[in-house]
């Protein structure tokens, strides 16, 4: 039964690979129908890896599945973003947050419904509260880009120049974007130079930005890398996190 209830989960990943995102949406909710039976009534998270199923950890007797279930809720909440169906999409987004709070994928896309409606408030807000789940680089780099973004809009251009430039350190793949950005805002502002690194620290501290990825995620990353003993996937991953975020705590004190 498993492998029967996973086969709509493939099917709907394939059917997205070949843009047939009717077909995958259908399949989708196929799968999460099973599930959601399955599952009712009980306190389930659905992480995308076992660092994520450590940072939710409430106590001992909290309950995890394999079954992809946050997933298949963002690919649905992305095909309805995609089709300007956002009021839709933001349903299918929050229920993905909701079986993985650390889906900042989820989060983040749901942020940007609001943004395209024009209610940056409501953008910000949500942006905000992803951080509190933010680990991964790419994934800091993307709120402090939605923060640059916001204060733009906001006409504090300063402030804005100085969250991009902080940014690329965690997203080198982004520079284009950012100093595309960057040039929009010496054109339209008397910020025509580039601020040095400690002017952007003491820019960044004065307006209470966050400066470091969340310190209590910081910790069990450390904490569940110390406890592991087995080399694998995951003590890949959580070393290399450990390996930048020192390299990033340097470019802090300089």
């Amino acid at each position: 039964m498993p492998e029967e209830i996973e086969k709509f989960y493939t099917t709907a990943l394939t059917n997205i690979k070949d843009h047939d995102y009717e077909t995958a949406k259908k399949n989708f909710i196929n799968y999460l129908d099973i599930l959601e039976k399955k599952f009712k009534g009980k306190k389930v998270y659905s992480p995308s890896n076992g660092l994520e199923a450590h940072l939710i950890s409430e106590d001992k007797d909290t309950l995890f599945t394999n079954y992809h279930l946050s997933d298949a809720y963002y690919y649905i909440g992305n095909i309805l973003f995609e089709e300007d169906k956002l009021a839709e999409a933001r349903k299918y987004l929050d229920y993905a947050i909701k079986w993985n709070p650390y889906d900042c994928r989820a989060r983040f896309e749901e942020a940007e419904t609001f943004k395209i409606s024009g209610n940056l408030l409501k953008f910000h807000e949500l942006n905000e509260k992803a951080y509190d789940y933010l680990y991964h680089p790419e994934e800091y780099a993307r709120y402090l880009r939605n923060l640059g973004y916001y204060y733009i809009e906001e006409k504090q251009y300063k402030l804005a120049q100085c969250i991009y430039l902080y940014s690329i350190q965690y997203d080198e793949s982004k520079g284009t974007e950012i100093w595309s950005e960057l040039d929009y805002i010496s054109s339209i502002s008397e910020f025509k130079e580039l601020p040095t690194k400690p002017e952007v620290i003491e820019t960044l501290d004065k307006n209470n930005i966050n400066i470091f990825i969340p310190h209590k995620n910081i910790s069990k990353i450390y904490e569940l890398y110390e406890d592991m003993k087995e080399e694998n996937d995951l003590k890949k991953l959580l070393k290399n996190l450990i390996d930048f975020y020192s390299e990033f705590f340097e470019w802090e004190k300089e």
